[in-house]
């Protein structure tokens, strides 16, 4: 069993929040390697 953190949030929770983190992943550019 995980340990539960206070920063914990449950999957309905999560559900809501992620398109706004999926569309902002889409705006950033990807990690350019020397």
């Amino acid at each position: 069993m995980q340990k539960s953190y206070p920063s914990d949030i449950s999957k309905e929770q999560f559900e809501k929040i992620r398109p706004i983190l999926e569309s902002s992943r889409k705006k950033t550019k990807p990690r350019k390697l020397d």
